[in-house]
């Protein structure tokens, strides 16, 4: 049993793992949590799924409060646990920063048995954090650029991406079907998963060539006036925000910016993080934006005179459908609550 959690790219690196696995041990092999069943009804949903020809669960394990992870690590009772990362997400839920986060996130190593093997995110800030959680376990970093198992000779495409996927003296060259650092940071954790079922570089290759779009995660669509959209509407906080943005930033010009707020971030730092938003945006050079929220006004403001701000979707959508120029690559992201698949689809299908 797999378990992994993380503030951002949880879902990408169980889908990944799940397409390795697969590719080598047959689809009927691998159990991995539907979607993102990852809470304490998702999960024990997913654990029920269980059948004698599973070799494999990958779990899926989210949180927003401390103890919750404990609670579904005793449910799931993972072999090895895997925190892709500690991000600024559930920041307004009770936690005092990020290391808070962090240390919420290592109640999955707590819950691993001696044999366990845990998994820690090599290039995060909080590493010591994770360190003091595993007690005498055996551990293994990864990370894009550093750790264990990760990347070197990295090419970011606009839609894809290349790289050695190194392992102590092994070394096996991947081409991954998803574009950005952070997408070449997710493959090496699913590698670092991967490892500990004796899987070889070489099929890790093999399996995350096969790897495909995940709805709402940077998902590619062709729009209006044959735009490229990019769907990444799942969920949003300021740190895959900007990972977004560096996607959008390599794309064709002209390049449109369509955010939605982020949720749970706290009312004292939800403004600044906003703002934070429209500034990277407009030192990417990204040519157009459009905002809609309330806190997202703040990032209009820092955006500059290129950002239109609207107070709810519906005249987003008819302005986007009305002025967007031909052949934009088109990002449209942010938090769940915001719902903004709708105007990501609704570019998609006005034809």
């Amino acid at each position: 049993v797999f378990g992994i959690t993380g503030s951002s790219g949880k879902t990408t690196v169980k889908e990944m793992l799940a397409a390795v696995l697969r590719a080598k041990f047959g689809a009927d092999a691998v159990l991995a949590t539907a979607g993102n069943f990852n809470n304490h009804i998702g999960l024990p949903l997913t654990l029920l799924n269980l059948r004698e020809h599973h070799r494999y669960a990958v779990i899926e394990m989210g949180m927003n409060h401390f103890g919750e992870l404990a609670a579904l690590t005793r449910i799931a009772a993972p072999d090895t646990a895997l925190v892709n990362n500690a991000m600024r997400a559930h920041i307004g839920c009770g936690f005092n920063g990020v290391a808070d986060i962090a240390r919420a996130k290592s109640e999955i190593y707590q819950g691993l048995p001696e044999n366990g093997v845990a998994l820690l995110p090599a290039e995060d800030a909080n590493l010591p954090v994770f360190q003091a959680a595993c007690n005498g376990l055996k551990t293994l970093t990864f990370g894009a650029e550093q750790g264990d198992i990760h990347a070197e000779n990295i090419d970011l495409q606009p839609l894809s991406s290349a790289f050695d996927l190194v392992y102590g003296t092994e070394r096996v060259r991947v081409s991954l079907p998803a574009a950005g650092r952070h997408n070449v940071a997710n493959a090496c954790a699913a590698a670092a998963l991967a490892v500990q079922a004796g899987v070889s570089l070489a099929e890790i290759a093999a399996g995350l060539a096969a790897f495909g779009n995940i709805k709402g995660r940077l998902q590619q669509k062709r729009g209006i006036r044959n735009a490229l959209i990019l769907d990444d509407t799942y969920n949003a906080n300021p740190d895959s925000m900007k990972a977004a943005l560096d996607v959008l930033a390599k794309q064709p010009a002209p390049r449109v910016f369509v955010m939605g707020d982020m949720g749970e971030l706290g009312e004292a730092e939800a403004p600044k993080m906003h703002e934070e938003i429209g500034v990277y945006a407009r030192e990417l050079g990204i040519e157009y934006a459009y905002f809609v929220g309330d806190n997202s006004a703040q990032a209009a403001e820092k955006f500059g005179a290129a950002g239109l701000w609207f107070a709810d979707k519906d005249p987003l959508i008819l302005s986007l459908a009305h002025d967007l120029p031909e052949n934009a690559s088109v990002l449209v992201k942010g938090s769940r609550f915001m719902r903004m698949e709708e105007v990501a689809d609704a570019l998609a299908e006005t034809k």
